[in-house]
Protein backbone atom coordinates (compact mmCIF):
# COMPACT_ATOMS: atom_id res chain seq x y z
CA UNK A 1 0.00 0.00 0.00
CA UNK A 2 2.94 2.92 0.55
CA UNK A 3 3.99 2.11 -2.58
CA UNK A 4 1.15 2.74 -4.36
CA UNK A 5 0.99 6.06 -3.76
CA UNK A 6 4.72 7.30 -4.70
CA UNK A 7 3.39 5.52 -7.97
CA UNK A 8 0.71 6.94 -8.86
CA UNK A 9 2.77 10.92 -7.90
CA UNK A 10 5.29 9.93 -10.22
CA UNK A 11 2.38 9.26 -12.67
CA UNK A 12 0.65 12.26 -12.53
CA UNK A 13 3.69 13.81 -12.01
CA UNK A 14 5.06 12.32 -15.54
CA UNK A 15 2.03 13.34 -17.44
CA UNK A 16 2.11 16.70 -16.21
CA UNK A 17 5.83 17.28 -17.18
CA UNK A 18 4.62 15.61 -20.66
CA UNK A 19 1.93 18.32 -20.93
CA UNK A 20 4.18 21.23 -20.23
CA UNK A 21 6.71 20.16 -22.66
CA UNK A 22 4.28 19.77 -25.71
CA UNK A 23 2.38 22.90 -25.30
CA UNK A 24 4.32 26.13 -26.13
CA UNK A 25 1.93 27.62 -23.55
CA UNK A 26 1.90 25.44 -20.00
CA UNK A 27 -1.36 24.95 -18.73
CA UNK A 28 -2.33 27.57 -15.81
CA UNK A 29 -3.54 25.96 -12.86
CA UNK A 30 -4.73 29.11 -10.14
CA UNK A 31 -1.38 30.65 -11.37
CA UNK A 32 0.93 27.64 -11.57
CA UNK A 33 2.06 25.57 -15.25
CA UNK A 34 2.47 22.18 -14.94
CA UNK A 35 6.05 22.11 -15.02
CA UNK A 36 6.32 23.85 -11.43
CA UNK A 37 3.30 21.40 -9.94
CA UNK A 38 4.93 18.24 -11.50
CA UNK A 39 8.21 19.33 -10.00
CA UNK A 40 6.31 19.72 -7.06
CA UNK A 41 5.05 16.36 -6.52
CA UNK A 42 8.40 14.67 -7.29
CA UNK A 43 10.42 16.46 -4.81
CA UNK A 44 7.88 15.57 -2.05
CA UNK A 45 7.85 11.94 -3.08
CA UNK A 46 11.25 12.17 -3.06
CA UNK A 47 11.14 13.15 0.39
CA UNK A 48 8.48 11.53 1.59
CA UNK A 49 10.59 7.95 0.68
CA UNK A 50 14.09 9.32 1.91
CA UNK A 51 12.08 10.05 5.20
CA UNK A 52 10.53 6.31 5.38
CA UNK A 53 13.60 5.05 4.81
CA UNK A 54 15.28 7.34 7.25
CA UNK A 55 12.58 6.28 9.71
CA UNK A 56 12.62 2.72 9.78
CA UNK A 57 16.37 2.92 10.16
CA UNK A 58 16.63 5.17 13.24
CA UNK A 59 14.13 3.63 14.89
CA UNK A 60 15.52 0.33 14.45
CA UNK A 61 18.80 1.35 15.61
CA UNK A 62 17.51 3.46 18.98
CA UNK A 63 15.68 0.34 20.48
CA UNK A 64 18.11 -2.04 19.69
CA UNK A 65 19.16 -2.70 23.12
CA UNK A 66 15.70 -2.62 24.06
CA UNK A 67 14.99 -5.62 22.08
CA UNK A 68 18.21 -7.42 22.54
CA UNK A 69 16.98 -7.39 26.63
CA UNK A 70 13.28 -8.68 25.41
CA UNK A 71 15.53 -11.57 22.79
CA UNK A 72 17.52 -12.64 25.96
CA UNK A 73 14.85 -12.85 28.29
CA UNK A 74 12.67 -14.62 26.05
CA UNK A 75 15.55 -16.92 25.26
CA UNK A 76 16.56 -17.35 29.28
CA UNK A 77 12.37 -18.34 29.80
CA UNK A 78 12.71 -21.05 27.30
CA UNK A 79 15.86 -22.44 28.47
CA UNK A 80 14.41 -22.75 31.73
CA UNK A 81 11.33 -24.46 30.63
CA UNK A 82 13.58 -26.97 28.77
CA UNK A 83 15.44 -27.68 31.46
CA UNK A 84 12.60 -28.34 34.16
CA UNK A 85 11.16 -31.29 31.65
CA UNK A 86 7.56 -30.78 33.34
CA UNK A 87 6.54 -31.98 29.66
CA UNK A 88 8.20 -35.27 30.22
CA UNK A 89 5.06 -37.05 31.64
CA UNK A 90 2.68 -39.82 30.46
CA UNK A 91 0.99 -37.67 27.65
CA UNK A 92 4.02 -35.43 26.78
CA UNK A 93 1.49 -32.22 27.55
CA UNK A 94 3.04 -29.59 26.59
CA UNK A 95 5.47 -30.75 24.89
CA UNK A 96 4.15 -29.73 21.45
CA UNK A 97 3.48 -26.16 22.39
CA UNK A 98 7.31 -25.83 24.50
CA UNK A 99 8.69 -27.33 20.98
CA UNK A 100 6.46 -24.95 18.54
CA UNK A 101 7.60 -22.16 20.66
CA UNK A 102 11.63 -22.75 20.80
CA UNK A 103 11.27 -23.55 16.94
CA UNK A 104 9.71 -20.18 16.66
CA UNK A 105 12.13 -18.05 18.66
CA UNK A 106 15.41 -20.19 16.73
CA UNK A 107 13.25 -19.31 13.09
CA UNK A 108 13.04 -15.13 14.38
CA UNK A 109 16.37 -15.50 15.40
CA UNK A 110 17.77 -16.70 12.17
CA UNK A 111 15.85 -14.72 9.84
CA UNK A 112 17.68 -11.26 11.59
CA UNK A 113 20.87 -13.27 11.41
CA UNK A 114 20.02 -13.84 7.40
CA UNK A 115 18.97 -10.02 7.10
CA UNK A 116 22.26 -8.57 8.95
CA UNK A 117 24.30 -10.72 6.24
CA UNK A 118 22.21 -8.88 3.39
CA UNK A 119 23.83 -5.80 2.77
CA UNK A 120 20.53 -4.02 1.02
CA UNK A 121 18.67 -5.10 4.85
CA UNK A 122 21.28 -5.02 7.55
CA UNK A 123 20.20 -1.26 7.97
CA UNK A 124 16.56 -2.19 8.64
CA UNK A 125 17.62 -5.41 11.20
CA UNK A 126 19.81 -4.45 14.95
CA UNK A 127 22.80 -5.70 15.62
CA UNK A 128 21.29 -7.49 18.37
CA UNK A 129 20.16 -10.53 16.26
CA UNK A 130 24.08 -11.56 15.75
CA UNK A 131 24.66 -11.33 19.40
CA UNK A 132 21.36 -13.68 20.26
CA UNK A 133 22.15 -17.38 20.50
CA UNK A 134 20.01 -20.27 19.33
CA UNK A 135 18.10 -22.55 21.61
CA UNK A 136 19.38 -26.35 21.04
CA UNK A 137 16.42 -28.77 21.46
CA UNK A 138 17.47 -31.69 23.18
Amino acid sequence: MIIIFPIIGLLVSWKLFKFAKKNEKPYEMTGWDALEISMIITGCIVIGILAFFMFGIVSENIVSDIKYEKLETERAALEWRLEQNYTNNDNNIGSTELYQEVTSFNKRITEGQAARRNIWLRWFYGDYYDRVELIELR
